[in-house]
C-alpha cells in the first residue's frame, strides 16, 4: 500500500462507526454483510451506514456487490479487500473486534 493510499485509508478509519463496521468486515471475511445488517448491528441509519460505507469504499477498505437476500430482497453486500492484512494487522483485531494491544510490541 503506497503512502496515499494509507493516508486515505487510515483519514477513512479514523472515524469511530467507521472503524466499527470496518472490524465488522474483517470478522464477517469474504461472505461480508448486507449493508441493512450492518447498519443495524452499529445501531446507525440506514442512510448514515450508506455515507460512511461510500467513504470505506472511496478509501479502497471495502468492495460492495449486489446480494439476493432471502429475507430482504435485492440488497449491496459489503466486504473487506483480501489485500488489506496490512491494514488488519495494523490495527490488531482479535477474534471480539478490539484491538489487541500486545500484539503492538
Amino acid at each position: 500500500m503506497d503512502k496515499t493510499s494509507a493516508a486515505r485509508a487510515f483519514s477513512a478509519l479514523a472515524q469511530e462507526t467507521r472503524l466499527d463496521v470496518f472490524r465488522m468486515l474483517v470478522r464477517a471475511g469474504s461472505d461480508g454483510m448486507a449493508a441493512g445488517d450492518i447498519a443495524r448491528a452499529a445501531g446507525v441509519p440506514h442512510n448514515t451506514m450508506s455515507a460512511h460505507l461510500s467513504v470505506l469504499a472511496n478509501a479502497g477498505l471495502v468492495g460492495a456487490r449486489r446480494a439476493q437476500l432471502v429475507s430482504a430482497g435485492p440488497d449491496r453486500c459489503y466486504q473487506t479487500d483480501d489485500d488489506l492484512h496490512s491494514v488488519e494487522f495494523t490495527l490488531h483485531i482479535d477474534d471480539q473486534g478490539e484491538a489487541n494491544d500486545e500484539q503492538a510490541h
